[in-house]
């Protein structure tokens, strides 16, 4: 514990500020997603991202903003109350990033694995995930829009 103090300390002050929003973003984010269905979700999302998004700073310094964000996300997942899953955390993720500004796309896939069929959820800058490896887009089939509708509708 004493060590994670530490790398507390040595986090400049934009990374603890994000860790404690993360703090309790993360809690909000799951009774979110358990209280509202996934169209309501994305359509949620869709309207912070038509809101005007900052393009004065490069992709590149959105995309170091973002990783540093997403790690907070993680450390608060780690380390606080509410650890959450997938969903919970690139939702809290995908709000932070929103707010300042940056364009952050929710991203929900699936894939097969035997018998069984996971669902997985991430956020991408510019196109690149961020609080996920690179290569999630080729683990993971994307849903678009109206895979997830038909999804939710039973069709």
């Amino acid at each position: 514990m004493i060590g994670a103090w530490h790398r507390f300390r040595n986090l400049s002050g934009g990374q603890r500020r994000d860790f404690f929003r993360a703090l309790y973003l993360l809690p909000l984010a799951g009774v979110v997603v358990r209280m509202r269905d996934f169209q309501n979700l994305q359509r949620s999302l869709a309207s912070h991202r038509e809101r005007k998004h900052d393009t004065a700073c490069d992709s590149s310094s959105h995309l170091q903003e973002a990783r540093s964000a997403a790690h907070m996300i993680h450390a608060a997942s780690r380390y606080g109350l509410a650890r959450g899953n997938c969903l919970s955390r690139s939702l809290a993720l995908c709000w932070l990033l929103q707010r300042r500004g940056i364009a952050a796309e929710l991203r929900v896939g699936g894939k097969k694995s035997g018998d069984a069929f996971e669902a997985h959820a991430w956020v991408e800058v510019a196109g690149v995930a961020v609080n996920d490896g690179e290569d999630v887009g080729s683990r993971y089939a994307r849903f678009d829009a109206q895979a997830s509708r038909e999804m939710l509708e039973g069709k």
